[in-house]
């Protein structure tokens, strides 16, 4: 029987995902975070790194905006090991969060 997914990846990210515990899916939604890298546009959306909380993440903006290095952006959802942010949260009904 052919597995559809790799185990090793999967226990792999399992075990990523552990290693970060403190990123709560919705409390952290509105939180600040510092772009560390200036994020490259694919496909109509940018994507780079961000740091929160001392810690770096994977990050994509979906609006595709320009987001350069020290930019400060806001934290719209997470996927995994993958934060959503954007520039500001004028439109997206998300409240700044401390």
């Amino acid at each position: 029987m052919a597995l559809d997914r790799d185990p090793v990846a999967a226990w792999q990210n399992e075990r990523l995902s552990e290693l970060k515990p403190w990123l709560n899916r919705n409390e952290d939604i509105g939180r600040k975070a510092e772009a560390i890298s200036s994020f490259r546009r694919e496909d109509g959306l940018s994507s780079g790194e961000v740091r929160i909380n001392g810690e770096n993440w994977a990050a994509r903006c979906l609006d595709g905006s320009t987001i350069n290095e020290g930019d400060s952006v806001y934290i719209v959802a997470r996927d995994g090991l993958v934060v959503d942010v954007s520039p500001s949260l004028k439109g997206t009904g998300i409240e700044l969060s401390d």
